[in-house]
């Protein structure tokens, strides 16, 4: 439950530094890329209308900006959505990994007033919303 609703959470699990990665992504299906690349355009305009500051796209924290565009997605079409990002520390087996040691490492990975440099509203951290801007205690349950 999400609030009073049924809902969805979504949980991603990282445990080094290349898993957090800035740089884009590119589907090897180019039809599958142009969807792609569309939903996280349309996700980050309506983000943008409840509330400014989103900035995803394709080319850049691909992963991250495919999660927050398709968490947007189901949120739209009437379901709560929690999206849990989790940082798990000093993983033994991932040889060849840079991995995280430490609160600050995973701290300083997501960088100062962004997460992993995708700017989120300050502003919708704190208020759950649905898609149109609705808060959580005002959603119309299905």
């Amino acid at each position: 439950m999400v609030g009073l609703w049924p809902g969805l959470i979504l949980a991603e699990a990282k445990a080094h530094y290349g898993e957090l990665g800035s740089g884009g992504g590119v589907a090897k299906n180019h039809q599958n890329e142009k969807r792609i690349r569309d939903a996280i355009a349309e996700a980050n305009h309506n983000l943008n209308r409840i509330s400014s500051g989103w900035n995803l796209t394709a080319d850049s924290h691909y992963q991250l900006c495919n999660r927050f565009a398709w968490g947007w997605k189901v949120a739209s079409l009437g379901v709560p959505v929690i999206l849990v990002y989790l940082g798990f520390l000093n993983v033994e087996d991932m040889p060849g990994y840079r991995v995280f040691r430490t609160d600050e490492e995973w701290a300083m990975r997501q960088g100062k007033g962004s997460f992993g440099g995708v700017a989120c509203s300050p502003e919708g951290r704190n208020r759950p919303s649905d898609a149109a801007g609705n808060t959580v205690d005002r959603l119309n349950p299905c």
